[in-house]
């Protein structure tokens, strides 16, 4: 048994010396993939964005996504910063092959600035055993902080997955009793959740009083069996145990804030040009020649700003949040799809499977709910009768509605197109909103 206690021993602590190695692979090919893997999921995220509504469901996915994309920069920050430090450390392990000792003697020095530079500097010994114990801490503190932002996923998903619960089993609009319960159950759930992201920010507050402990216990246990903190709690503890708490909240806050305040901070000098949009502004997602791989249609698109032919294709994006507007503007009809998961494995004489889809039972009405839902106009004037067709764009299979418009009739020069929608205000009256405008120019 002694003998194989001294052979794990003896392992680890193997281990442990030839670590760095696996350190800096692993950094120098997570690397790699994070600098691929972030505009993939920026792009991922905006096909949510744009192919489905604001259910619950979809903006979970979105949520998940944005943490990756946060994950994928702070991983991508703190690997090179070790990858630098670990530089550092091996260029200073291969100058003390070369010389052991620092002379500071030699240096000539007057004998004041040589005791001080005696309390000051570090032997090479001590620096490469500081370095590496730095470089450690930076490696683990990383993938610590990647599983901290996947329980802070963890917890979004039990809520919405609770509130997705509730909506369902509960009244549209719950009232007396049932509204404070609801509220109730609401709040309970947000402040377990604030008690328990404060405890671990400030590395174990409610913790240290016997009295506090006794009633945070139970909240511990719940969510971090929710949240599966279970799995990084043994890296969690032994930095709090290995470094001075202190020095990780002299760390750890600027750090934070730096995180979650950096991206909405800039320095812009661009004193004269809007950051919001304007009837002036010009956009090239209403251009198709000059659409960029990774942006999407957000409403409408022409083929380009100048128009040579009589006649003008118009594609108006289709945005699924809409889809409650839609409902009751065509309250006559009713869509054969609804808004849900739709499966291809059909049980129908035996085991069917298909692509996912519904047969429509009239095509027909359902685009008329589409069409009358916009007006569409070209300077001052409404196009009427036009004739639409479903479509879907080549670009990213946006889906929508498609258009000629008849322009011969129209001078030489500068025009706009205008589209309003329709919209119900908190009063539920019905009313015209400004749905997109912008410019083109006709060559004659």
């Amino acid at each position: 048994m002694l003998e194989q206690e001294n052979f794990v021993s003896d392992w680890l602590e193997r281990l442990q010396r030839e670590s760095w190695q696996l350190e800096l692979l692993i950094s120098g090919f997570s690397i790699f993939l994070l600098v691929q893997a972030f505009p993939e999921l920026r792009e991922a995220r905006m096909d949510i964005l744009f192919h489905s509504d604001r259910s619950t469901p979809p903006v979970t996915a979105q949520m998940f996504l944005l943490i990756l994309q946060l994950a994928c920069i702070i991983m991508t920050f703190n690997l090179i910063l070790h990858v630098v430090l670990r530089g550092i450390w091996i260029g200073t392990v291969g100058l003390r092959s070369v010389k052991t000792k620092t002379n500071l003697e030699g240096l000539n020095y007057s004998d004041f600035f040589t005791e001080k530079l005696k309390g000051s500097v570090r032997s090479l010994d001590e620096l490469i055993i500081r370095l590496d114990n730095i470089c450690s801490v930076v490696f683990a503190f990383t993938f610590l902080l990647v599983f901290m932002l996947f329980s802070l996923f963890m917890y979004i998903f039990a809520v919405s997955l609770f509130m997705l619960f509730l909506t369902s089993v509960w009244p549209e609009k719950p009232e007396g009793v049932l509204l404070l319960l609801l509220f109730t159950f609401i709040i309970s759930i947000l402040s377990i959740g604030l008690i328990y992201l404060i405890d671990t920010l400030s590395l174990g507050f409610f913790k240290k009083y016997n009295f506090l402990s006794r009633i945070y216990y139970p909240i511990y246990k719940f969510l971090g069996f929710i949240t599966l903190a279970f799995i990084y709690r043994g890296i969690y503890y032994n930095l709090l145990s290995r470094l001075s708490k202190n020095r990780i909240r002299i760390f750890l806050i600027p750090y934070l804030l730096l995180v979650t305040l950096g991206p909405i901070h800039k320095i812009n000098y661009y004193t004269f040009f809007p950051d919001t949009s304007t009837s002036n502004s010009l956009y090239n997602s209403n251009y198709e020649d000059m659409l960029e791989e990774d942006v999407f249609i957000s409403r409408a698109s022409i083929p380009s700003k100048i128009i040579r032919q009589d006649y003008l294709p118009l594609f108006i994006r289709y945005n699924p949040s809409v889809n409650e507007t839609l409902l009751k503007l065509c309250d006559d009809y009713t869509p054969s799809k609804e808004s849900i998961f739709i499966s291809g494995i059909k049980f129908d004489k035996g085991i069917q499977i298909n692509d996912p889809y519904v047969d429509e039972e009239d095509p027909a009405k359902l685009l008329g709910c589409l069409t009358n839902y916009y007006q569409i106009y070209v300077d001052d004037s409404l196009y009427q009768s036009q004739e639409f067709y479903f479509h879907e764009h080549r670009h990213k299979d946006e889906k929508g509605i498609f258009t000629m418009l008849d322009v011969q009739s129209l001078a030489a020069g500068k025009h706009q197109i205008k589209i309003f929608n329709k919209y119900f205000d908190s009063e539920d009256q019905l009313k015209d909103g400004n749905y997109t405008s912008f410019p083109f120019w006709l060559q004659k």
